[in-house]
C-alpha cells in the first residue's frame, strides 16, 4: 500500500452533475506521486467533466478532492502552484506570438524563464522555428503543440521541487501527429520520473512508462470504486 505523503491525488465519493444530469457518481480513486492515469471512455461518459471537477472548474456536488493532502480549492494559490490544467481550447493569444504566449502564461504563475530556457521548452515539442510565429498563421497542430509548451517549462523550472505539479489533460493528444505524440510521451515520462503526476483523458493510445488506466464505462458498472497506485 502507498504510504499517504506519496498520494498525489485522493478522490472520495466524487459526485458531478453538469444542469440536472448526474455525470460522475461516487467516484473513489487515489493516484500516486510518479504515476500517469489515463482515463478513457465513451463520449458522454464524463471524462471531461471529471478533469474540470478536477481542476475546480466544474463545481462537486459531493465528494471530497484531496491534492498532496490538501483540499483542493482551499487555496487558489497553492492550487496554482501545484496543477496545470490543459483543455480542449489551447489558451492562446493570437496576436501574440508563441514566445510571447509562454512568456506571458509563465509570468502569471510567477516563473522567471530566460530566453534559453523558453527555447529549451520549445525545442521539447519540437517547435524552436515557430516561436516568432503570431498564433493566428498556426495550424490547429501547432497551436496545440505550443499549448503543450506550457508542460515543459514548468517541469524545466520545477523538476527539483520536492513536490512535483499534478498535470491535468483533456484529450492533448487530438490534432497533433505520431511525432508530436511521442514528444509528448516522452515529457511526460520525464515528469512522472521526477515525481509529478498526470491524469490526462484520452481516446487514442500512448506509450507512457508509468500509466494506470481508469475506464470511466467500466467504472459506472462497478459502482466507480478504483484503487490505483504506483507498483512497488
Amino acid at each position: 500500500m502507498t504510504s499517504p505523503d506519496h498520494i498525489t491525488l485522493d478522490v472520495q465519493h466524487l459526485t458531478v452533475r453538469r444542469a440536472s444530469a448526474t455525470i460522475i457518481s461516487g467516484m473513489v480513486f487515489t493516484l500516486a506521486q510518479g504515476t500517469a492515469l489515463l482515463v478513457t471512455g465513451a463520449n458522454g461518459s464524463g471524462k471531461t467533466s471529471l478533469l474540470r471537477g478536477l481542476a475546480g472548474l466544474l463545481p462537486v456536488d459531493q465528494g471530497t478532492i484531496l491534492i498532496n493532502g490538501r483540499p483542493a480549492g482551499e487555496d487558489p494559490l497553492t492550487d496554482k502552484d501545484d496543477m496545470i490544467y490543459i483543455g480542449h481550447r489551447d489558451g492562446l493569444s493570437s496576436g501574440l506570438t508563441a514566445a510571447e504566449n509562454i512568456r506571458f502564461w509563465a509570468t502569471c504563475r510567477g516563473m522567471n524563464a530566460t530566453p534559453d530556457q523558453l527555447t529549451e521548452a520549445f525545442d521539447a515539442l519540437g517547435i524552436v522555428h515557430l516561436m516568432a510565429s503570431e498564433t493566428r498563421h498556426l495550424s490547429e497542430g501547432q497551436r496545440k503543440r505550443v499549448g503543450l509548451v506550457r508542460l515543459a517549462l514548468d517541469h524545466q523550472l520545477n523538476r527539483h521541487r520536492a513536490t512535483q505539479s499534478l498535470w491535468l489533460m483533456d484529450e492533448p493528444l487530438t490534432a497533433i501527429d505520431s511525432a508530436a505524440a511521442a514528444l509528448l510521451a516522452r515529457l511526460i515520462n520525464a515528469h512522472t520520473a521526477a515525481g509529478g503526476s498526470v491524469v490526462m483523458t484520452t481516446h487514442a493510445d500512448i506509450a507512457l512508462d508509468r500509466a494506470r488506466h481508469l475506464n470511466l464505462d467500466t467504472a459506472a458498472r462497478e459502482n466507480s470504486v478504483h484503487s490505483l497506485e504506483v507498483a512497488s
